[in-house]
């Protein structure tokens, strides 16, 4: 969590720089393009809340969600012609659930780094089965989180019924997800493994490395 709370800032400013372009650009953008832009938004995202939840808490994590899911829904609420009341009634608990599903995402986030249930758990094995885990775990809260969009978009009636866009707002939210969760297990894994080496290292001096390296990925399996 430190790590990465570590980093939120810089990379929030660069990502909202990117969006501002992206926004003044205009045309349409190709599938790549939402993809990428998805992803960047999205790791803005979690490194916030991220950040939030190491410095306050899951409440804190909790409140950030709400207003960053909840505002954006306000914003378009009201862009599509809502008026200010009934945006911020639709837009309050939208932004509770959405907070809530993000952020039971995010805990298992910040949780593979522990270690894993796999019956091996060399360091190769650990990244791997970790990158798996974060990915389907991101990639299915996307996915939930764009088809609780789409059902209140449609439920205002400020978006029109259409299947093909929205499986392919689906495949984009998925593909998204999971490059930022397999991304995120990938770093709970090695800061992982990392600490305890580290540490096991320090208390004893006077092993090898092989010993220190396996000690290390007994540890981590069994926390």
């Amino acid at each position: 969590l430190e790590s990465l709370a570590r980093i939120a800032g810089p990379v929030i400013s660069l990502v909202s720089a990117q969006k501002q372009l992206a926004a003044d650009m205009g045309p349409e953008p190709g599938t790549g393009a939402k993809i990428a832009a998805r992803v960047g938004s999205g790791t803005a995202s979690v490194l916030e809340i991220v950040a939030a939840m190491y410095a306050g808490g899951p409440g804190a994590a909790m409140a950030v969600g709400e207003t960053m899911f909840g505002g954006d829904k306000y914003n378009q609420l009201v862009d599509a012609g809502k008026d200010y009341k009934t945006a911020a009634a639709i837009a309050a608990p939208y932004g509770a659930v959405m907070s809530k599903i993000n952020l039971t995402g995010l805990t298992k986030l910040v949780s593979l780094g522990r270690g894993a249930a796999a019956s091996a758990m060399s360091k190769t094995m650990l990244v791997a089965t970790n990158t798996v885990k974060g990915a389907a775990t991101m990639g299915v809260v996307s996915a939930i989180q764009t088809a609780g969009s789409e059902a209140v978009d449609l439920a205002t009636g400020i978006k029109d019924p259409d299947a093909k866009q929205f499986l392919e707002d689906e495949l984009i939210a998925i593909v998204s997800g999971a490059i930022v969760g397999g991304a995120a297990g990938i770093h709970a894994s090695l800061t992982s493994y990392r600490t305890i080496k580290t540490k096991l290292s320090t208390m004893f001096p006077n092993s090898t490395p092989q010993e220190i390296a396996r000690a290390t990925s007994t540890l981590t399996r069994h926390m």
